[in-house]
């Protein structure tokens, strides 16, 4: 057998006596994982926080503009000539044909204005209704309001396919729904022209919806308790939950989704704590070999002294 080399007794030697080299506690592969979780918790975090105060910007910034416009009083201005001019010429005189305080009527303007509707494109419908109906003022000075497009929130009151004498872009029926203030007071009837699968089912007196289309004109007509009705009358192309129950990121925004991230960041940050401290007793202990050469019970015991030598 051959006696090693000196270089490989060097090597050997060098393993036996020398002190290892700490290990740091942010390299374990533990502590990284942890690490990676609680960034992934962080930036959670942070997109929930995005979400919130972006949805309270954008509400505080419409309940803004709609105050400011709501300051401003009637969208058409009082003067009569230019009313009357109005009410000729939009929508190629499709409010021509029919006044204030009517009954309900297929008219050859009502068709072309649900045509005029159902060709706006929604986006572009709820981008030029920025302004809530003025229920008073709508109710009380109609020509205010007439052809503009305008918003209106409300809980349904009734709600019915209601079929029509000429058919308009392929549809041969408008639902006919009729909203009003919680208390049933201030109501609004409006005929939405959709497509048959774009219909919704509201539920009555419950949730609360929003349409966004033309403010047509008043209609007079006699409800179920035999009562006169003079109410606004709007054409809708949208129709939509107040509160839209769920989106695509609608459960980001829940507070029991913020308090799983407070807590699982809480119990992220406790474990990469007791991980660091542990880490840092290790690199105090001393290991393997250099431990058991170290120790003073693993000392080989001195020689005895020799004896003294009599002469």
């Amino acid at each position: 057998m051959r006696d090693p080399s000196p270089k490989k007794l060097e090597e050997a030697r060098r393993r036996l006596f020398q002190r290892p080299e700490p290990v740091s506690a942010f390299g374990t592969p533990e502590f990284r994982r942890t690490g990676f979780l609680m960034l992934i918790l962080l930036g959670v975090g942070a997109f929930v926080i995005f979400l919130q105060w972006e949805r309270a910007s954008r509400a505080e910034k419409e309940a803004t503009e709609a105050a400011q416009l709501a300051a401003m009083g009637t969208p058409v201005p009082t003067d009569a000539t230019l009313r009357e001019q109005r009410r000729m010429t939009m929508f190629q005189g499709a409010l021509a044909d029919a006044n204030n305080g009517e009954d309900f009527r297929e008219s050859s303007g009502y068709s072309n204005l649900l045509r005029f509707v159902r060709e706006y494109p929604p986006a572009e419908v709820h981008e030029k209704s920025r302004r809530w109906l003025d229920w008073d003022g709508a109710t009380f000075d109609p020509d205010g309001w007439r052809g503009e497009f305008c918003r209106y929130r409300g809980v349904f009151a009734g709600f019915s396919a209601v079929k029509l004498g000429q058919p308009v872009l392929g549809v041969r029926d408008v639902w006919r729904g009729f909203l009003m203030e919680p208390d049933k007071t201030e109501p609004v009837v409006f005929d939405l022209i959709c497509a048959e699968e774009e219909v919704p089912n509201p539920r009555i007196f419950y949730d609360a919806w929003d349409i966004e289309g033309i403010f047509y004109r008043t209609v007079r007509y006699e409800d179920r308790e035999g009562k006169t009705q003079e109410i606004p009358y709007l054409i809708a192309r949208t129709l939509k939950p107040a509160e839209a129950p769920a989106d695509k990121l609608g459960f980001m925004e829940n507070p029991i989704v913020t308090l799983v991230v407070v807590v699982g960041l809480a119990l992220l940050l406790a474990r990469l704590l007791i991980l660091y401290t542990k880490t840092r007793s290790t690199m105090t202990r001393p290991v393997g070999g250099h431990a058991a050469l170290t120790s003073p019970r693993s000392r080989p015991p001195s020689p005895p002294t020799p004896p003294a030598s009599h002469v």
